[in-house]
């Protein structure tokens, strides 16, 4: 699951009530920081700490320092607050076997009937970009998906990046076809016209030596949100790739949104001509903007919006 806004709080409901002891730190209780671990992945993005207890590996443990655990004992709500945004980066959320109903029944985390076992929750704050899960974490998730008759599209868990958490997306032709063959992943976003756009992501290429394939980033432009209208223009960056491209290589354009443009469908796309075969993955689809700087940057006709100072800066 991918955040795509600033994370400030979780709210963890529980289905009964919870032992709640005054203070803040007996062990089981809800309220106790000590009941939760949030985790980072360290240098080998990799969770390398199963369960709730000492840190293991390079992993890092987000601090819930003393009193940032609300509990509602009304409506059973755990609320954490660990006292910053999250910043961008995969995480994994524990709530610790260690917590128990007034009953002292312990956690049964992964609802399996048997308690003793955290609850574990994985997830990614992504919050500049525009695309829904644009690391293809787990699935191809948020992304319209096309192929023609001979090609596929999946998961997969080669991560451009290396990640055993992450993965990737994979269009395969696996039989050359007497037609031209392709893939293409696309999503709708917002794109008021004159707004820059920056569009990036990762791929590589498993083909014959002499095989074509086409690597594509492309916009089309529409009038009305939700890519609803007739296309305004269509702007694109294609990379024509001959053979095996073994490591992953950066694929980036930059442009503008088109005059009159509300919503764009920006996509990914891997084409060949007829008779190629071809592996192609595509991961870390990045969509920046329009997020300008500035609130007024000229389009008013005047400088009303800035302030001004003449004769030396201050």
């Amino acid at each position: 699951e991918t955040a795509q806004v600033a994370i400030e709080a979780f709210r963890l409901t529980f289905d009964e009530s919870m032992f709640d002891p005054p203070g803040d730190s007996a062990a089981g209780d809800v309220s106790n920081p000590a009941s939760y671990l949030l985790l980072q992945p360290g240098l080998d993005l990799a969770f390398d700490t199963a369960a709730c207890g000492p840190v293991a590996g390079d992993d890092v443990a987000v601090v819930l320092p003393p009193g940032s655990v609300a509990y509602d004992a009304g409506t059973h709500v755990a609320t954490l607050s660990p006292g910053a945004p999250l910043g961008d980066s995969l995480y994994r959320l524990h709530a610790c076997a260690a917590l128990r109903d007034l009953a002292g029944n312990a956690l049964d985390g992964n609802g399996d009937g048997t308690g003793n076992d955290d609850f574990v929750r994985r997830f990614r704050v992504d919050v500049a970009n525009r695309f829904a899960n644009g690391n293809f974490d787990c699935d191809l998730g948020g992304w319209t998906q096309a192929t023609t008759p001979g090609a596929t599209l999946e998961h997969d868990g080669d991560d451009a990046e290396g990640s055993p958490e992450s993965g990737s997306a994979l269009g395969t032709v696996p039989f050359a076809s007497a037609s031209p063959e392709g893939v293409r992943l696309s999503q709708c976003v917002a794109a008021p016209g004159g707004h820059d756009l920056d569009l990036s992501a990762r791929f590589r290429i498993t083909a014959g030596p002499t095989s074509p394939v086409s690597v594509s980033l492309v916009c089309e432009f529409y009038p009305a949100s939700g890519c609803s209208g007739a296309v305004i223009e269509t702007k694109s960056l294609i990379e024509a790739v001959i053979g095996t491209v073994p490591t992953w290589q950066p694929l980036v354009f930059h442009d503008e949104a088109s005059p009159g443009s509300v919503s764009a469908r920006c996509a990914l796309k891997l084409d060949a001509p007829a008779g190629v075969t071809f592996e192609g993955r595509f991961d870390r689809a990045v969509l920046l903007g329009p997020n300008p700087i500035f609130s007024d940057g000229f389009e008013s006709g005047d400088t009303s919006a800035w302030s001004a100072t003449v004769g030396g800066l201050e």
